[in-house]
């Protein structure tokens, strides 16, 4: 008797190929989750572990555009300041 996952979505059966691809596709991520340190039989966790690092990679980028943003803002109020500067000086003599 075949599984529902062992059907394809119109119905019909996988061929044994199709089977053999499928369990060898379904062991290879297993085994990549494994060399990453990730247990397999705890889905949750891993799930935990990678909304804990989207929010991670999510807040850097945040804070990158910030870092951007504070430096243009320094670059150009020191070049307004420069002006300033250099027009006082000529005003001056």
């Amino acid at each position: 008797m075949s599984k529902p996952e062992d059907k394809h979505s119109e119905g019909e059966p996988l061929s044994e190929w199709e089977l053999r691809r499928k369990r060898l596709y379904k062991e290879a991520f297993r085994e990549a989750l494994i060399e990453f340190g990730l247990d397999p039989a705890e889905p949750i966790e891993i799930q935990q572990d990678m909304a804990w690092v989207r929010r991670r990679r999510e807040l850097e980028e945040s804070n990158l555009v910030k870092v951007i943003g504070l430096l243009l803002g320094a670059i150009v109020t020191g070049g307004i300041g420069a002006l300033v500067y250099a027009f006082q000086r000529f005003v001056n003599g």
